[in-house]
């Protein structure tokens, strides 16, 4: 009944609603976020902090978060760098090891020598993730970043198991398989 007029209405609409959505920032996708990123290089280099955000395509959370990450990065794209790494490219092996990434996302927030501030990972509100950027852009490297995990000094555990020696029972109790 509507036929032809309504389906070119439809695609009107629907090219109108998919241009404003672009230009107005709209839905960033992770790919989206990986072009427009400082290069991990080009951040080390900058003498600006920098947030360094850990995902993978696949990762459902990190699509979730992709918009506040690229709204944040607009906020703050003249005094911090937004690095994107992804950790299912090999390249990034020895980052993903010395940031201790064991979940993503994961947001490490670095000072304007690349030293770690401290990091969050996971679904982590929006307001976390403004909050940190905010402080690390206002204080640099003297920021107290609001919402950070920190990982001091510590000694490493050997990925070896410690030798143990099991003693056999004479048989005389009853879980003795002497």
């Amino acid at each position: 009944k509507f036929g032809l007029p309504a389906a070119g209405a439809a695609v009107a609409i629907g090219a109108a609603l998919f241009l404003r959505s672009s230009s107005t920032g709209g839905i960033a996708s992770l790919q989206d976020l990986a072009r427009e990123s400082v290069p991990l290089e080009v951040a080390l280099a900058s003498g600006k902090p920098s947030v360094v955000e850990f995902y993978a395509d696949w990762c459902e959370v990190c699509k979730a978060e992709a918009s506040a990450t690229s709204e944040l990065s607009r906020e703050h794209r003249n005094d911090l760098n937004f690095v994107m790494l992804n950790v299912d490219n090999s390249r990034w092996a020895e980052e993903v090891a010395q940031y201790g990434v064991g979940g993503i996302p994961h947001w490490e927030y670095l000072d304007s020598q690349g030293r770690s501030k401290g990091f969050v990972v996971g679904n982590v509100p929006k307001e976390v993730l403004s909050a940190n950027a905010d402080a690390l852009s206002a204080g640099g490297d003297d920021a107290n970043l609001p919402y950070v995990r920190k990982v001091a000094a510590s000694s490493q555990i050997p990925l070896q198991a410690p030798d143990i020696t099991v003693q056999q029972g004479d048989g005389s109790r009853p879980r003795d398989h002497g």
